[in-house]
Protein backbone atom coordinates (compact mmCIF):
# COMPACT_ATOMS: atom_id res chain seq x y z
CA UNK A 1 0.00 0.00 0.00
CA UNK A 2 2.80 2.41 0.85
CA UNK A 3 4.47 1.93 -2.51
CA UNK A 4 1.28 2.93 -4.34
CA UNK A 5 2.11 6.60 -3.63
CA UNK A 6 5.28 6.24 -5.64
CA UNK A 7 3.38 4.73 -8.56
CA UNK A 8 0.91 7.60 -8.56
CA UNK A 9 3.71 10.19 -8.65
CA UNK A 10 5.49 8.33 -11.46
CA UNK A 11 2.18 8.30 -13.36
CA UNK A 12 1.74 12.07 -12.94
CA UNK A 13 5.29 12.83 -14.07
CA UNK A 14 4.93 10.54 -17.08
CA UNK A 15 1.66 12.23 -18.14
CA UNK A 16 2.22 15.91 -17.29
CA UNK A 17 5.65 16.50 -18.80
CA UNK A 18 4.92 15.09 -22.30
CA UNK A 19 1.63 17.02 -22.52
CA UNK A 20 3.43 20.25 -21.74
CA UNK A 21 6.30 19.51 -24.11
CA UNK A 22 4.10 18.86 -27.15
CA UNK A 23 1.63 21.74 -26.92
CA UNK A 24 0.56 23.33 -30.18
CA UNK A 25 2.22 26.39 -31.62
CA UNK A 26 0.12 29.48 -31.07
CA UNK A 27 -1.68 31.31 -33.82
CA UNK A 28 -1.89 35.09 -33.83
CA UNK A 29 -4.69 37.52 -34.62
CA UNK A 30 -3.84 40.38 -36.98
CA UNK A 31 -5.80 43.64 -37.11
CA UNK A 32 -5.12 46.03 -39.99
CA UNK A 33 -5.54 49.81 -40.19
CA UNK A 34 -8.65 49.20 -42.32
CA UNK A 35 -10.03 47.28 -39.27
CA UNK A 36 -9.91 43.90 -40.97
CA UNK A 37 -9.43 41.15 -38.38
CA UNK A 38 -7.62 37.99 -39.42
CA UNK A 39 -7.87 35.21 -36.84
CA UNK A 40 -5.66 32.12 -36.53
CA UNK A 41 -2.80 33.43 -38.68
CA UNK A 42 0.78 32.34 -38.95
CA UNK A 43 3.42 34.66 -40.37
CA UNK A 44 5.27 32.62 -42.96
CA UNK A 45 7.54 35.20 -44.63
CA UNK A 46 8.41 38.89 -44.97
CA UNK A 47 9.49 40.18 -48.36
CA UNK A 48 10.52 43.85 -48.67
CA UNK A 49 7.54 45.66 -47.17
CA UNK A 50 4.98 42.83 -47.49
CA UNK A 51 4.15 40.15 -44.94
CA UNK A 52 2.86 36.74 -46.04
CA UNK A 53 0.20 35.34 -43.70
CA UNK A 54 -0.95 31.75 -43.68
CA UNK A 55 -4.69 31.42 -42.97
CA UNK A 56 -5.39 27.72 -42.86
CA UNK A 57 -4.45 26.47 -46.35
CA UNK A 58 -4.46 29.87 -48.03
CA UNK A 59 -1.76 32.53 -48.13
CA UNK A 60 -2.41 36.27 -48.06
CA UNK A 61 0.07 39.09 -48.73
CA UNK A 62 -0.48 42.29 -46.75
CA UNK A 63 1.63 45.48 -46.71
CA UNK A 64 3.53 45.79 -43.42
CA UNK A 65 2.48 49.45 -43.07
CA UNK A 66 -1.19 48.42 -42.98
CA UNK A 67 -0.75 46.36 -39.80
CA UNK A 68 -2.17 47.96 -36.67
CA UNK A 69 -2.24 45.29 -33.95
CA UNK A 70 -0.91 41.75 -33.38
CA UNK A 71 -2.54 39.66 -30.66
CA UNK A 72 -0.72 36.59 -29.37
CA UNK A 73 -3.03 34.41 -27.26
CA UNK A 74 -1.39 33.72 -23.91
CA UNK A 75 -3.22 30.52 -23.14
CA UNK A 76 -3.93 29.20 -19.69
CA UNK A 77 -0.49 27.94 -18.57
CA UNK A 78 -2.27 25.17 -16.62
CA UNK A 79 0.24 22.43 -17.44
CA UNK A 80 3.26 24.62 -16.78
CA UNK A 81 1.84 25.54 -13.39
CA UNK A 82 1.02 21.89 -12.70
CA UNK A 83 4.63 20.92 -13.45
CA UNK A 84 6.05 23.56 -11.11
CA UNK A 85 3.49 22.69 -8.44
CA UNK A 86 4.35 18.99 -8.66
CA UNK A 87 8.07 19.65 -8.37
CA UNK A 88 7.80 22.21 -5.57
CA UNK A 89 5.20 20.16 -3.68
CA UNK A 90 7.39 17.07 -3.94
CA UNK A 91 10.44 18.93 -2.63
CA UNK A 92 8.48 20.46 0.24
CA UNK A 93 6.82 17.13 1.04
CA UNK A 94 10.17 15.31 1.06
CA UNK A 95 11.60 17.97 3.36
CA UNK A 96 8.65 17.65 5.77
CA UNK A 97 8.85 13.86 5.57
CA UNK A 98 12.52 13.99 6.54
CA UNK A 99 11.79 15.61 9.91
CA UNK A 100 11.86 12.85 12.53
CA UNK A 101 8.73 12.14 14.57
CA UNK A 102 10.53 11.78 17.90
CA UNK A 103 11.31 14.84 19.94
CA UNK A 104 14.65 14.85 21.60
CA UNK A 105 14.69 15.50 25.31
CA UNK A 106 17.26 18.27 24.96
CA UNK A 107 15.99 21.50 23.46
CA UNK A 108 18.08 22.59 20.49
CA UNK A 109 17.69 25.31 17.90
CA UNK A 110 18.50 23.08 14.95
CA UNK A 111 16.24 20.64 13.13
CA UNK A 112 17.63 17.17 12.66
CA UNK A 113 16.76 15.70 9.28
CA UNK A 114 16.71 12.02 8.38
CA UNK A 115 16.86 11.60 4.60
CA UNK A 116 16.35 7.86 4.58
CA UNK A 117 13.23 5.81 4.99
CA UNK A 118 9.74 5.58 3.70
CA UNK A 119 8.49 8.81 5.29
CA UNK A 120 10.55 10.88 2.84
CA UNK A 121 9.06 9.02 -0.13
CA UNK A 122 5.55 9.39 1.30
CA UNK A 123 6.13 13.11 1.86
CA UNK A 124 7.41 13.49 -1.70
CA UNK A 125 4.39 11.66 -3.13
CA UNK A 126 1.79 13.49 -1.08
CA UNK A 127 3.46 16.86 -1.69
CA UNK A 128 3.60 16.23 -5.44
CA UNK A 129 -0.06 15.17 -5.56
CA UNK A 130 -1.17 18.25 -3.61
CA UNK A 131 1.18 20.60 -5.50
CA UNK A 132 -0.01 19.52 -8.96
CA UNK A 133 -3.58 20.92 -8.79
CA UNK A 134 -2.49 23.96 -6.78
CA UNK A 135 0.15 24.80 -9.40
CA UNK A 136 -2.36 24.17 -12.19
CA UNK A 137 -4.85 26.63 -10.69
CA UNK A 138 -2.11 29.24 -10.28
CA UNK A 139 -1.08 28.61 -13.90
CA UNK A 140 -4.65 29.23 -15.05
CA UNK A 141 -4.62 32.60 -13.33
CA UNK A 142 -1.34 33.67 -14.95
CA UNK A 143 -2.42 33.39 -18.60
CA UNK A 144 -3.41 36.30 -20.81
CA UNK A 145 -3.13 37.68 -24.32
CA UNK A 146 -0.10 39.73 -25.39
CA UNK A 147 -0.85 42.65 -27.70
CA UNK A 148 1.66 44.41 -29.95
CA UNK A 149 0.43 47.86 -30.99
CA UNK A 150 2.09 48.61 -34.32
CA UNK A 151 0.17 51.78 -35.14
CA UNK A 152 2.93 54.18 -33.98
CA UNK A 153 5.94 52.15 -35.14
CA UNK A 154 7.84 52.79 -38.37
CA UNK A 155 8.28 50.20 -41.13
CA UNK A 156 11.67 48.89 -39.93
CA UNK A 157 10.36 48.53 -36.36
CA UNK A 158 7.34 46.59 -37.58
CA UNK A 159 9.53 44.26 -39.66
CA UNK A 160 11.76 43.64 -36.64
CA UNK A 161 8.75 42.67 -34.50
CA UNK A 162 7.26 40.49 -37.27
CA UNK A 163 10.53 38.57 -37.66
CA UNK A 164 10.00 37.22 -34.14
CA UNK A 165 6.76 35.55 -35.26
CA UNK A 166 7.99 33.82 -38.41
CA UNK A 167 7.44 30.08 -38.11
CA UNK A 168 10.89 28.59 -38.59
CA UNK A 169 11.40 24.84 -38.61
CA UNK A 170 12.81 23.55 -35.34
CA UNK A 171 15.77 21.21 -35.39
Amino acid sequence: MKHSYLLIVVFFFSVIFPISAFTQSKMITVITIARDTLHNCKISDIKNDTVELMLGDEFRNIPVDSLKLLILPGGSNFWTGAEYGTIMGGILGAFIGSIPDKKEEQSTCSIKLEWGGLSVIEGLCIGALVGCPIGGVLGLASGGDVEYDLSHINLQGKIKILNNFINKPRL
